[in-house]
């Protein structure tokens, strides 16, 4: 899994979380996994269970600037004992990890062929693209979350979204930073994350910025589910932009959507050349721009 942090540091950090996960909870056993950059947590018995305590997000917190590493790590450890106590009764000894639940973002096509893609809790974000809440897995994988078995196990709708923006929006947050202090113009790319790079279109400071620097308005596109191209200046070079997309479309691995979405910093809505796409399955609303019609 490329989280963007150093193995050597999702290695320690991981021995770190546990350890004190260990002297708090004495009737688990944890393991490190710093490849998946997770706790595993197992207790046999007549209440097994098996859990993973995903450190992606709470590394993140722990590090920004003015945090506290050991206070957030004592509240995480805290937090732990109602995500241990949930995982006997829930399906096959797991529950969706609130702390691996992100954003992910296919075309509606793909996502309508999932066996259970009614009970998934999506987000329209373009003509032939939407965004639903994922765990996510060890070895470069991924499941929907069926809304239905999370609020078996007491993560509602509402805090499966919360948890999405906020796991999302901290797995990408070096990379925003990064984007901030990039100068000059032209086409932005990010692509070091095969998985959930797409999942950049759900963040609202990822909007802001591209609008800023656009002088009101951005460009963005995702060709590829590992692949976002952003256009880093004024409407000039529109038609170059475009061109570019469509390109890493032609050549993508993992094809997405060849569309080119503008923002105004709040909101997404397809470029004016482009179409209108399928609907998205049980969203709940149409789309913004559907609405605006």
């Amino acid at each position: 899994m490329d989280t963007g942090i150093a193995f050597a540091d999702r290695a320690a950090f991981a021995t770190r979380l546990a350890t004190q996960l260990r002297a708090r909870y004495p009737d688990w056993s944890f393991q490190p996994d710093p490849d998946a950059f997770a706790v595993r947590a197992h207790r046999t018995g007549p209440s097994s269970g098996a859990v993973s305590l995903a450190l992606t997000t709470l590394y993140v917190d722990a590090h920004q600037p003015g945090a506290s590493a050991p206070a957030e790590i004592a509240r995480f450890v805290g937090a732990a004992a109602a995500r241990l106590q949930r995982a006997p009764a829930s399906a096959g000894g797991t529950g969706p990890d609130p702390g691996a639940l992100l954003w992910c973002v296919r075309t509606s096509r793909s996502v309508v062929a999932f066996e259970r893609a009614r009970e998934l809790l999506c987000h329209p974000l373009a003509p032939s693209l939407v965004a639903f809440v994922a765990e996510e897995l060890p070895g470069e994988a991924l499941r929907g979350v069926s809304v239905p078995e999370a609020e078996g196990v007491g993560l509602g709708a509402d805090e499966l979204r919360t948890r999405a923006d906020h796991n999302t929006a901290a797995r990408f947050a070096g990379w925003l930073s990064a984007l901030e202090r990039t100068q000059g113009t032209g086409p932005w790319q990010f692509g070091e994350d095969r998985l959930f790079a797409s999942s950049l279109l759900m963040l609202p400071e990822l909007r802001r910025i591209l609008a800023r620097r656009g002088g009101g308005h951005g460009r963005l596109a995702a060709p590829d589910r590992g692949l976002v191209l952003a256009a880093l200046g004024p409407q000039a070079g529109a038609d170059r932009f475009t061109r570019a997309v469509a390109r890493a479309f032609r050549e993508a691995e993992s094809p997405l959507s060849p569309i080119v979405l503008v923002t105004d910093g709040v909101e997404l809505a397809p470029g004016p050349r482009e179409r209108r796409g399928p609907a998205v399955p049980s969203a709940g609303t149409r789309p913004w721009w559907r609405r605006r019609a």
